[in-house]
Parts: C-alpha cells; structure tokens; sequence
C-alpha cells in the first residue's frame, strides 16, 4: 500500500522485491482498494512463480519503464568435471552470498546451467561474488534476455470429470479421492492464477493455471468433449 500510494503521490513508478505466491495473493485481495494507481504484475519470464508488482502505468506517469529484472546465467567453468547441480545447490549459493531473498526470482536450472532473475541493483554483486557451487567453480554473464529453451516443457494429458470444479479437478490431476483433494484446499495448497484458493466449488475455465503444491503446475487448455454419460474431458498441460 505504502509504494503504491509514494507512486501516486510522487509520478514516478515503485516496485517491490520478488513476492512468493502468497504474498501475490494477499496483493490480489487488496488490489480491488488500489483503484487510484494502476499495477502490473511481472517475474521476468513467462511462466515465473515468484513476482515483482510496478505501480504505475504511462497514462499517469507519461512515461514507460521498465521492470527492473536482469536474468544472470551460471555455467560451469569445466563442465565435464562439475557436479550435477539442482535448483536447490544454485539457491543456496546465492542466499550463501548474504543477500535477502526478496531480491532473488525464480532461478532455472537446464542442464547444469543456471539461470537466476534478480533485482538490477543486485546483479553485479551476484555475478562478482558468485563463483562456486558446491565443488563446482562457475561463471555469470548477465543475459539480454530469458532464453526460450529454459522455460519449462509442457506435456499434454486428458481427464476425465463430472465437472469443471475445482475439487473434482484437483482430485483427478492428484490421483486422489474427493476428501483427500479437500485437505490440499484446506491447507492452502491449491493456486489458481496466482491466488490461493479456499472455495473448492471455483469453476475452472480455459487458459486457467493451477497450481498444487507438491503436485506440479497445470494449465487448463480447454474441453475436448463430453462423454455418453455427460462427463467432461478436459485437456491440461503439466509442466515438467
């Protein structure tokens, strides 16, 4: 609320730092009282879970700019004899550097190469600082953009539902019964859109992203027909 109304007041844009989901969600519940100042919502990729918020827009400001994102690549010095590195080695060396975590993104690893979104202020102490991953030396170069070929691969699958409500899909993309499906929305596992979602009867609708967590990511891509008994069978796309 604080940099939404310094951007209103002073005509100049604000951001925040890097927002997990939930704290995207508690943004989206009170944007409705934000109506004074627009807002974005952006993470430097596509399909990137962990989000900065502009306030502003070039109606009011007379301007454009940018979100202040900078995409670094890592890759190993002697890549026959690095380790095999994950998502969790990379995180880990980063937050080893001493810097907060809400300047740091998502961070994609393809190949054991990495690819870190963090704020611009902070890029150059990353790429400076960065230079080893468990036993692995590494080197950074910052990137002029989010390379296609790391955003995650998509694979389609069909479901077969009574209905396009949420529980009844949640529970089929779980392999899970109804009542076991209710426990992911009562602990707040269940996101949809970047919103945790509580109200299991949600309709679900084409374009939709579902997350669940400890389940995976899905994108509703829409119905493709309805059986003789009048189920629905729907087409989603897992992220891998």
């Amino acid at each position: 609320m604080e940099l939404a109304v310094r951007a209103y007041e002073n005509g100049h844009y604000t951001f925040t730092g890097f927002l997990n989901p939930t704290e995207v969600d508690t943004f989206l519940r009170i944007q409705p009282d934000l109506k004074f100042i627009s807002s974005i919502i952006h993470g430097g990729g596509e399909n990137n879970e962990r989000q900065m918020i502009r306030f502003g827009g070039p109606d009011m400001m007379g301007y454009e700019e940018d979100f202040p994102i900078d995409i670094i690549g890592v890759r190993p010095l002697a890549a026959k004899f690095a380790d095999d590195l994950n998502h969790r080695d990379f995180l880990g060396a980063v937050m080893n550097l001493g810097i907060e975590r809400d300047v740091v993104g998502d961070i994609l690893v393809k190949e054991n190469n990495g690819y870190i979104f963090c704020a611009r202020h902070i890029s150059h102490f990353i790429m400076e600082n960065l230079t080893k991953i468990k036993h692995t030396d590494v080197r950074c170069l910052i990137l002029d953009e989010s390379p296609e070929d790391i955003q995650p691969k998509r694979q389609e699958e069909k479901i077969n539902v009574n209905s396009l409500r949420c529980d009844a899909v949640v529970a089929k993309l779980c392999h899970l019964s109804r009542n076991q499906g209710l426990e992911l929305f009562q602990a707040k596992k269940v996101i949809i859109n970047g919103r945790i979602v509580e109200n299991n009867s949600q309709m679900l609708k084409e374009q939709d992203v579902v997350v669940i967590r400890g389940y995976g990511k899905f994108v509703m891509m829409g119905i493709s027909h309805i059986t003789k008994k009048d189920r629905i069978v729907v087409i989603v796309e897992k992220f891998l």
